[in-house]
């Protein structure tokens, strides 16, 4: 079996969305659900903001409100079919805990072959980057494109930008997806009856 890595935020749960939300109650500011990644929202908004708002979006109670991507449970069903799944996110503990509490409550959990801690024993984190190499992915699909970089997964590397222009301007080997259609695209899962 293939192994194929999925982050969680932006590309299962709509969290993107959420902070999107988030961002516009409390800032004032309007910033696209797309544009809500680590990598282009801190600019927009400052790290103390970011950090404010990933502490209400990735609680428990928000997390367990959230939405699918749309397309993503039929999504995950079908990769599961051709692929060992791995959920590749930055969150940890209790974090976590919601985020698989979540993929519990959305039935999907079970599609999962494993789920990566960024914490190490010594209570250090590992980068996102590390937890996939550690897992051997031949594809790693991401919302945020820092996370892809060389050597990340064996075979694709796929920058999930959910409602994005398909003309979004991507780093040199990755695929850009702006729904999951996009990715059946990419992974070349043609036949609908087969996959979505």
């Amino acid at each position: 079996m293939v192994k194929y890595g999925l982050d969680f935020n932006g590309v299962l749960a709509d969290t993107n969305r959420a902070k999107s939300d988030w961002i516009r109650r409390n800032l004032n500011i309007e910033v696209e659900p797309w544009k809500t990644d680590k990598t282009l929202c801190v600019p927009i908004i400052g790290a103390e903001a970011y950090e404010g708002m990933s502490d209400y979006v990735f609680s428990r109670n928000s997390t367990l409100l959230m939405q699918e991507v749309p397309g993503a449970l039929s999504g995950v069903a079908c990769l599961s079919r051709h692929a060992d799944l791995y959920l590749v996110t930055m969150r940890s503990g209790k974090r976590m805990d919601y985020a698989k509490e979540w993929l519990e409550q959305m039935d999907i959990l079970g599609h999962f072959t494993g789920f990566g801690d960024i914490r190490r024993p010594d209570g250090t984190t590992k980068t996102k980057v590390e937890l996939a190499r550690e897992f051997g992915l031949d594809v790693m699909i991401d919302d945020d494109e820092r996370h892809l970089v060389s050597g990340v997964a064996k075979e694709k590397l796929i920058l999930f930008k959910n409602g994005a222009s398909s003309d979004y301007t991507v780093p040199n080997g990755v695929d850009l997806a702006t729904n999951w259609e996009d990715v059946r695209r990419i992974l070349g899962y043609w036949d609908k009856r087969d996959c979505f």
